[in-house]
């Protein structure tokens, strides 16, 4: 096997060539031959109930703020600040990349709404809070400049730091049996072992 797709830890690698804060590396990692045993050994599995049930995302929505008073807060993911700031600032901005597609073909696929709508509702620009910019701007003790710079740096991607991605691939026919015995999902078997140009 290639060493350098077998190192762990891939997250405290990052954040000691990028970041500043301390206590990182008391972050628990599930590490790959710990995660392999959990699957083939002790037969521990995730069960994801929406693979399963026909759930429909409006009729969700309005039983959740009938019974519970529930808000919608705008958005997939949008409860949460740093997500909100990924998706509707970051993903666009840097990268060109609007996961609101993601949301919309789901419900296409679903007949939950036309692809016209959906294709209308993306062309749209994500609504954005900038006083939520400035306090991720803050909790990462960036300045303006060094936000701006960070912008305007070219792009990388998963390629270019050491993963689990080309040992993901080499063991393609290995993850194919999971994903038919059941014990990782097709999706998983998909994203992870398909070579990307």
């Amino acid at each position: 096997m290639d060493g350098s797709t077998w190192t762990p830890n891939t997250g405290t690698r990052l954040h000691k060539e990028f970041g500043k804060i301390k206590g990182v590396s008391s972050v628990p990692n599930l590490y790959l031959l710990r995660w392999f045993k959990w699957l083939l050994w002790d037969r521990i599995k995730k069960i994801r109930p929406l693979y399963h049930i026909d759930y429909h995302k409006e009729a969700t929505r309005e039983f959740l703020q009938r019974e519970y008073g529930w808000q919608w807060y705008g958005g997939h993911h949008m409860e949460n600040r740093t997500a909100y700031f990924a998706n509707n600032y970051w993903l666009p901005k840097k990268f060109g990349i609007d996961l609101r597609a993601c949301e919309y073909a789901a419900l296409v696929r679903s007949g939950q709404v036309s692809r016209e709508d959906a294709l209308r509702e993306v062309s749209l620009p994500a609504s954005f809070d900038m006083g939520i910019l400035n306090e991720i701007k803050k909790r990462l003790r960036l300045s303006d400049e060094q936000f701006e710079k960070i912008m305007a740096a070219p792009n990388a991607t998963y390629a270019d730091y050491q993963t689990h991605k080309k040992l993901f691939e080499k063991l393609k026919p290995v993850f194919y049996f999971l994903y038919k015995a059941n014990m990782v999902p097709r999706s998983f078997y998909t994203k992870f072992t398909a070579k990307y140009a």
